[in-house]
């Protein structure tokens, strides 16, 4: 039995020198580790730099004489509505030789015919379309008084 004991006895005393040894070991070596990677700079996500295209000589020449240039004149845009009633007063519109833009209705008795000819014309022609509802009681709005509290 005197044998066993002391087998016993060593056992322990080895596993708590181990783990004296062990445990401090571990403890220096990551916070090594962790002074490391504190210190370290942070990588750069590498990243596709966006560089702009050179400006050709030319285009610096234009900057700087944009400066010296003078404004343009105000335009008038015209914007002929409710095209697509009538096609003889529309010819007559067209033949002014002025830059016009043409709204033309849907569902009129001359708009496809009328957007053809200002197609045709180089005018530019725009879609009026209305928005009302067809059953204005079922969408109106209720009105509310303010609430306050």
């Amino acid at each position: 039995m005197a044998k066993s004991k002391k087998k016993s006895a060593r056992g322990k005393g080895k596993g708590r020198r181990i783990a004296l040894f062990v445990i401090p070991s571990a403890l220096i070596l990551s916070l090594a580790i962790f002074l490391i990677l504190w210190k370290a700079p942070p990588r750069k996500k590498h990243e596709a730099q966006i560089v702009p295209p050179p400006i050709p000589a030319e285009e610096k020449k234009e900057e700087k004489k944009e400066e010296t240039r003078r404004v343009p004149p105000p335009r008038l845009a015209l914007i002929i509505d409710d095209g697509g009633y009538n096609t003889a007063k529309f010819k007559g519109m067209l033949g002014m030789g002025r830059a016009m833009t043409f709204a033309i209705l849907p569902n009129t008795p001359h708009a496809r015919e009328v957007a053809l000819m200002a197609h045709r014309d180089g005018s530019e022609v725009m879609l009026h379309l209305p928005m009302e509802p067809k059953e204005e009681e079922t969408y109106a709005l209720e009105e509310r008084p303010c609430e306050r509290g």
